[in-house]
């Protein structure tokens, strides 16, 4: 399943965000992680992506929404090739075809939450805060966004095949310049005039483009992130450490710097293709 989803996003130019103004560079792959803690000899139960999606145009839910529906097509593609050559194999060697996985399940970190919650009970805010203060010294949040993810998944004894997403690092707002504002106007009249100036030598050139194609913490000086976006991101993170909240001090600021794309850095895609052997077991 991990494979199948991750070569449906990495360098994939029909993902590429787009507008009048710009295109986005396509998503690509920042981690993808075998998740096994020793040697086997079978494929990985469980498997841990995080992909880095610029976008300029789209919001972070409609985003999320179209991560949703590729990662739910890569992983329901890659269980029915499972059961079509397990199929075949089947007629190859004169037996029916062994057991095949069901259809995989779609849930988000929020979902994934709520399950865990209701299976752990009142103890699970005290349990959850534990995990956190343990991974709080991780400077990575796509390693704690995985650790947790992967605690949750334990607590909640998710069986496979099942997908689990959300967001795994910071959000970066799309900074852009506003030609309603004299500041902003200002700002543009001296980017053209710049140009104008690189323009009379022929062996240079000076080009605009209305968005930065990468990722700046230059972001932040342009523009803070309106609040529905900080809901929809933050109910997505498992580290809301990192998470820009909107206060009076950064609600309204101006731009200093011509601003970036806007980037999730990133989403995440956790893979369990075994169904679960329930336990008793210590949540800890």
């Amino acid at each position: 399943m991990a494979a199948s989803i991750l070569a449906r996003f990495e360098g994939n130019a029909a993902l590429a965000d787009r507008d009048e103004n710009d295109i986005s560079p396509p998503p690509i792959c920042l981690e993808a992680k075998d998740l096994r803690d020793g040697y086997e000899v079978t494929t990985p139960e469980r498997f841990w992506i995080a992909l880095n999606w610029l976008y300029h145009a789209m919001t972070a839910e409609e985003l999320f929404s179209r991560f949703k529906d590729e990662v739910l097509a890569g992983a329901t593609e890659a269980v029915e090739r499972f059961a079509g050559q397990s199929e075949a194999f089947g007629e190859l060697i004169g037996k029916r075809a062994g057991a095949i996985p069901a259809a995989p399940k779609l849930i988000t970190f929020e979902q994934l939450r709520v399950m865990a919650a209701e299976v752990a009970g009142e103890q699970f805010k005290a349990l959850y805060s534990e995990q956190e203060k343990r991974l709080a010294d991780i400077d990575n949040p796509l390693s704690v966004s995985r650790q947790l993810t992967e605690w949750l998944v334990g607590v909640a004894h998710l069986s496979g095949p099942a997908v689990v997403v959300g967001f795994a690092g910071l959000h970066y707002p799309a900074s852009h310049l506003d030609h309603t504002q004299a500041n902003d106007r200002a700002f543009k009249q001296a980017i053209d005039t710049t140009m104008q100036a690189f323009a009379a030598f022929p062996d240079q050139s000076l080009v605009w483009k209305p968005y930065f194609q990468g990722i700046s913490d230059m972001s932040f000086l342009g523009q803070a992130t309106l609040g529905r976006i900080l809901f929809q991101t933050t109910r997505r993170s498992p580290v809301l450490s990192i998470i820009q909240r909107v206060t009076p001090y950064n609600s309204r600021w101006s731009i200093l710097a011509h601003g970036d794309v806007s980037s999730t850095r990133s989403l995440s895609v956790y893979t369990r293709l075994m169904p679960l052997k329930f336990c008793r077991r210590s949540f800890r």
